[in-house]
């Protein structure tokens, strides 16, 4: 049989064709967001749960990572300290507003205020009854808040170490916490029973539950 006849010699050059370039000219927009640039990439050692900056200057930014906190510099490059007084997975972490602490918690039920100098431990909020995914420290500097598996929100004190309040109304795991800007009194709550709730500690009440129609993983209290 020859090439013709099983159809071999039929064979044609698919032609690529070629558009040519169109003009666009970048929105100022796009032009700002190109001069970003990645500087560093750090890899961890499990999956990173949560990263927060600190606001007090120089504002290093604090890692969860397996059973540690990692607090890196502002640019990222170098691993200032490392926190590793944890026996499980570490879930969140808050610094206070003056940088000088931490507050951190996991899948171990207890909550942890760190010296983040010394890396000291200065205090164990003791109470939720299982894991605590979201831990902040109030503006006040002087408060934690924090919500955890058993479907609570807990308003802690930290001086004493002991829990002011337990909020209660969640259906399901509590996954995030954002406090108010302008009511520093008020926290949002999300959580795995598709609700957003706002609370208020002065009456220790919610004072409004917003239906999300799917699990809160995580909410922001916008400014104003």
């Amino acid at each position: 049989m020859s090439a013709e006849d099983d159809g071999a010699g039929q064979y044609k050059k698919v032609q690529i064709i070629r558009t040519a370039k169109t003009d666009e000219t970048a929105t100022p927009e796009q032009k700002y967001w190109r001069k970003f640039k990645s500087v560093t990439l750090q890899k961890g050692y499990a999956p990173v749960y949560a990263i927060e900056f600190c606001p007090a200057a120089p504002h290093d930014f604090a890692v969860t990572n397996s059973t540690r906190v990692q607090i890196y510099g502002q640019r990222g490059k170098t691993v200032k300290r490392t926190i590793s007084r944890f026996k499980d997975i570490v879930y969140s972490a808050s610094f206070r507003r003056d940088g000088k602490l931490l507050v951190a918690s996991g899948e171990e039920s207890d909550v942890k205020v760190l010296d983040l100098n010394s890396r000291d431990l200065l205090r164990l909020l003791k109470g939720h009854k299982g894991a605590v995914h979201s831990t902040k420290f109030c503006d006040d500097r002087v408060h934690v808040v924090t919500g955890g598996d058993d479907k609570t929100v807990r308003y802690w004190d930290v001086a004493s170490g002991g829990a002011l309040t337990t909020l209660e109304g969640h259906a399901d795991h509590v996954r995030c916490l954002a406090q108010s800007a302008a009511s520093p009194e008020v926290w949002a709550s999300g959580s795995y029973d598709h609700t957003a709730k706002l609370w208020d500690m002065r009456n220790q009440s919610c004072v409004m539950t917003v239906e999300h129609g799917q699990p809160v993983q995580a909410c922001l209290m916008l400014p104003g």
